[in-house]
């Protein structure tokens, strides 16, 4: 999925919000993630809900475009 980033200034500090549930904020180098499920899978998993392996792939490479 193609990353789409808008950025936005609050009180002189810059964010890029983008449309993988996350935002870097300029100044603190840092970036902020929302809805991220590490450990999802398998605990599911272990508790008899099957789920697709690939989700976890689709989570990693989604963090991983993002750094």
């Amino acid at each position: 999925m193609k990353i789409i980033e808008k950025l936005i200034s609050i009180k002189e500090e810059n964010f890029i919000l983008t449309n993988q549930r996350a935002l870097f904020w300029k100044e603190a180098s840092a970036l902020i993630l929302s809805d991220l499920h590490l450990g999802k899978t398998a605990h599911f998993r272990k508790n008899g809900i099957p789920l697709p392996s690939d989700i976890i792939l689709e989570d990693l490479k989604r963090l991983s475009d993002l750094i």
